[in-house]
């Protein structure tokens, strides 16, 4: 995970996302680097900290999944909670 972030990262290692709910361009660092593993079907979610420009925390879930060439990264969801749990309760 901290491979995939420090290459999604840019110069000043700010990972860049698109807000969900303002389709704004915000900007997080790598906090916590010492991820949940939370199982989705097949796939599993790792919930990390992430830090904003201010130092607030962020909440950060990498949905992974295994392919032929090893783990793969096919979503990130920051500062919803809520979308996780909806997801984790319809493979429930």
């Amino acid at each position: 995970m901290a491979a995939f972030i420090d290459n999604a990262s840019d110069a000043d290692g700010g990972f860049r996302y698109i807000d969900r709910a303002s389709g704004a361009v915000r900007t997080a660092y790598p906090g916590s680097m010492h991820p949940k593993i939370i199982p989705l079907g097949h796939d599993y979610f790792l919930c990390i900290e992430m830090l904003d420009a201010t130092g607030a925390v962020k909440l950060v879930d990498f949905l992974l999944r295994q392919t032929a060439a090893g783990w793969l990264v096919v979503d990130v969801i920051i500062d919803r909670c809520d979308l996780v749990k909806k997801a984790l309760a319809s493979v429930g």
